[in-house]
């Protein structure tokens, strides 16, 4: 569930859609565990939600690290890693 913005510096709670962007992110799953059926075992991956508010969404946004976790980095960098 989305609390408040994907910033670790920002404290907006969310609460509308209409404000700010939201990121669907694919990333690994943290244990074998959390493989469900019916997925490609093969490429596990699970979605998750990030959302930033309107003022963090004009600057940054949320991509996949290197590691295959999500970050919320500056967008000039974001473009760069695959936004």
């Amino acid at each position: 569930m989305l609390g408040k913005c994907a910033n670790p510096s920002c404290n907006v709670p969310f609460r509308y859609l209409r404000g700010g962007r939201l990121f669907l992110v694919d990333v690994p799953p943290v244990k074998p565990a959390e493989l469900a059926d019916g997925f490609d075992r093969h490429h596990p991956r699970r979605t998750k939600y990030f959302w930033l508010c309107g003022d963090c969404a004009i600057t940054m946004a949320v991509a996949v690290n290197h590691d295959g976790m999500a970050v919320v980095q500056p967008r000039e960098q974001a473009v760069v890693a695959g936004e």
